[in-house]
């Protein structure tokens, strides 16, 4: 049996014009999918620590729709712009990161991880959280993020301050506040951050009536470790009813007052 030869013109004429069908069909297949309606919105929310919420579903849509002034499950996909929702979404002060896209199931699918508050901040002027990075949050009216609660000589937020190579109260408190956080067993223990003259802080746990005073957050990390290991190993718990204050000096050493 004879082979047949293509000339180069032929097997060229061959390649294009299967170049043109593939490119003939993507297109066909990116106007149908540009023509489709939105099937679905999905949200994917990573919860806070203790599998909180600063916002969630129902909060990104009735931002969404308070901005495009309509229902996001009533566009097709070509409608969607985006680029500006997820831009929208990124401003949000509760919002670390925020991502949108539409898979290959004509489905919108909305990523948001949420920023980590570490402490609420009562100053005389308002309220706001403070997260791990030292940023300012607004405290709505949803539901409490449960972090422990700072008040006393504690002021409104600025950023400056919490930048500042000076000590401050703010500062320090958020350098505080974020050494409570990332200890499992001070978090649990922690209930409020009281902040006195001279910045001096006392700690005031979620069980008894003791106050816990660490004065200025010099060698905090020596301080709250033996403050650990008092709560371990120290003084039984029989006694721990008898005292008013436990005050850890810089060396650690343990001072109590009695009721």
């Amino acid at each position: 049996m004879n082979s047949i030869k293509l000339k180069d013109w032929q097997k060229n004429a061959l390649l294009m014009a299967a170049f043109i069908g593939i490119m003939g069909l993507l297109y066909l297949s990116v106007q149908r999918k540009a023509n489709a309606p939105l099937q679905r919105v999905l949200f994917y929310i990573k919860p806070l620590d203790g599998n909180q919420y600063l916002i969630n579903e129902n909060d990104i849509k009735l931002k969404f729709r308070n901005y495009l002034g309509y229902e996001l499950v009533n566009l097709n996909i070509k409608e969607l712009n985006l680029q500006e929702l997820e831009i929208l979404l990124n401003e949000d002060e509760r919002v670390k990161k925020a991502e949108l896209f539409v898979d290959s199931n004509d489905r919108l699918q909305i990523w948001v991880v949420q920023r980590q508050p570490i402490v609420r901040v009562m100053s005389k002027s308002g309220q706001y959280y403070l997260d791990e990075e030292g940023g300012a949050i607004k405290v709505n009216s949803g539901p409490s993020i449960r972090v422990p609660l700072a008040t006393g000589n504690v002021v409104v937020y600025d950023e400056k301050m919490i930048k500042s190579e000076s000590d401050n109260a703010l500062k320090d408190l958020y350098v505080l506040s974020k050494a409570i956080h990332q200890d499992a067993f001070l978090e649990s223990l922690i209930e409020q951050i009281d902040v006195g003259r001279e910045d001096k802080m006392m700690l005031i746990p979620k069980i008894g009536r003791q106050k816990l005073s660490i004065g200025s957050i010099d060698n905090l990390e020596d301080k709250l470790e033996n403050l650990k290991i008092i709560y371990k190993e120290g003084l039984p718990i029989v006694e721990w009813s008898q005292y008013s204050v436990l005050t850890l000096d810089y060396e650690g050493l343990l001072y109590v007052e009695k009721l």
